[in-house]
């Protein structure tokens, strides 16, 4: 009954956080949760409360000397580490929160961007670059390893994915590790579609670049040109498919 009582305390909290309900919670309550991590089958209310009764605030418990933590009542080696290492987690996270973002705009930049990523890739890989209305990287991803008939069956994966980071328009970059960059007819119709499922997102493909063992390229203006060639199609279909005798109108008997 007591696990029971203990167990649905530690979901209650994890929720409110989950929630974003965190700024609701008072200190003890969210280094409390933080010790839940490393104290899997303990009270760790009472641990929280000790440490800031010892250093004032949560703040002044991360900062604390290794040798203080674990003069704490209850303070093993596993939580001493476990704590320090939230102060270096921070201060990666706030670098890398503030540093400058990168330009992808031009097919140069994108290749700039990308050329560490790929230049050492043995397999045919395709990423995804995600990009703010400033038309600045903010993220990207690997989807598929594979060719472009891999990429083609994996459309499912690379919607969901862009749709995850809502940017404002993506771009492409893969690798030909053991051939020209020159695109494949495949690599071609796989952007094609890409593009054509995200213009009814309202995002936008920049540019696809391929790496390849001769330089680089960027597909765009070709993808763009098989788009359109590709609409123009389909509207045409329409048109003289309602012009046809393939539809046959039918009227309900009274």
């Amino acid at each position: 009954m007591k696990e029971s009582i203990h167990s649905g305390h530690r979901q209650r909290m994890k929720e409110k956080l989950m929630n974003n309900k965190s700024k609701q919670m008072l200190e003890h309550e969210l280094l409390e949760v933080l010790l839940y991590y490393v104290q899997p089958r303990k009270n760790t209310n009472e641990t929280a409360h000790l440490l800031l009764n010892e250093f004032g605030t949560i703040q002044k418990v991360f900062d604390a000397d290794s040798k203080d933590l674990v003069s704490v009542n209850g303070v093993s080696n596993n939580i001493c580490a476990f704590i320090k290492l939230f102060p270096e987690l921070f201060e990666m996270y706030n670098k890398a929160q503030n540093a400058p973002l990168t330009n992808v705009s031009s097919t140069r930049q994108l290749k700039n961007y990308v050329e560490p990523i790929l230049k050492n890739a043995v397999n045919e890989t395709l990423y995804i670059i995600y990009i703010d209305e400033k038309g600045d990287a903010f993220a990207y991803e690997p989807l598929t390893k594979g060719n472009a008939v891999q990429i083609q069956s994996s459309m499912g994966e690379i919607l969901s994915s862009i749709q995850r980071k809502s940017p404002k328009a993506i771009a492409l970059a893969h690798n030909h590790p053991y051939g020209s960059c020159l695109p494949s007819e495949e690599d071609v119709v796989s952007t094609v579609k890409i593009k054509y499922m995200l213009k009814i997102l309202g995002i936008d493909v920049y540019e696809h670049i391929i790496l390849g063992v001769d330089g680089y390229c960027g597909i765009i203006d070709l993808v763009n040109q098989e788009y359109d060639n590709m609409m123009k199609g389909i509207e045409l279909y329409t048109k003289n498919y309602r012009n046809s005798h393939l539809i046959t109108i039918y009227k309900d008997e009274n």
